[in-house]
């Protein structure tokens, strides 16, 4: 059961597919018996014009008169890096265009609640377990916890451990075998032997790089088959 509410906005100028959304989100917590707050937006313009920083899912559609849904959720991320924003769309295609604005997931229309379900109930757990923290012992023996969250990507550098985060940089001694072990299951993965990746950090992947937050690295060839697998899961599937 969700303890907590959550704040939820639907920027969807379909008035249909508007309620369509707001029945699925109303049915999924008449089940689980979790709080919310849904809002509705017919337009990003009037979403910004009344926008606060606390909603925790976005719900976006992407064609939408005066500026688009890709447009808008670039704009939050100005503000808000944290915010899981959903594309619910009917053009399968933006889906690559997701990555440079990290987007959560997506939902092609028409919506069925099977599939709503499925991903929502992921974005409702990313939002729960946000709070939850490592810690961090650095080398000045000084304890620092924090959010997982936060994590963008984590290095090994002879028996160093770095933590890329959102807050900086933070060391401790240890392999990056213990840190997968505690960090697998919020999404991380390996792209080669040296770094740990926060899958939803992913912004761009080519050839032999994928980019991290506006940081490039190396994806090795033994490894990019299985973080593909991993990144298609993570959008199709939930994790």
């Amino acid at each position: 059961m969700v303890t907590e509410e959550i704040h939820i906005a639907c920027i969807e100028d379909n008035d249909a597919d508007a309620e369509k959304l707001q029945s699925f989100i109303s049915r999924y917590f008449e089940t689980t018996g979790g709080k919310y707050e849904f809002k509705r937006f017919s337009s990003p313009t009037s979403f910004f014009d009344k926008y606060v920083s606390y909603f925790d899912i976005v719900f976006m559609d992407i064609e939408m008169p005066n500026m688009n849904g890709m447009e808008a959720s670039k704009k939050i991320r100005e503000s808000n890096k944290d915010v899981a924003i959903i594309f619910v769309t009917n053009l399968a295609q933006y889906a690559v265009d997701g990555y440079s604005v990290n987007a959560f997931d997506f939902i092609i229309k028409p919506i069925e609640y099977a599939n709503f379900k499925l991903r929502f109930n992921r974005a409702v757990s990313f939002v729960t377990s946000r709070s939850e923290k490592i810690v961090i012992k650095e080398t000045n023996n000084i304890a620092q916890t924090m959010p997982i969250s936060q994590i963008k990507f984590v290095e090994v550098f002879g028996h160093q451990i770095i933590y890329h985060t959102a807050s900086g940089d933070f060391s401790e001694r240890g392999t990056l075998a213990d840190v997968e072990n505690r960090l697998s299951s919020h999404g991380f993965y390996k792209c080669n032997n040296c770094y740990l990746v926060n899958i939803r950090f992913v912004e761009r992947i080519d050839n032999t790089t994928i980019t991290i937050a506006g940081t490039e690295l190396e994806i090795s060839r033994r490894k990019k088959k299985g973080f593909m697998e991993a990144l298609t899961r993570y959008y199709s599937e939930g994790i």
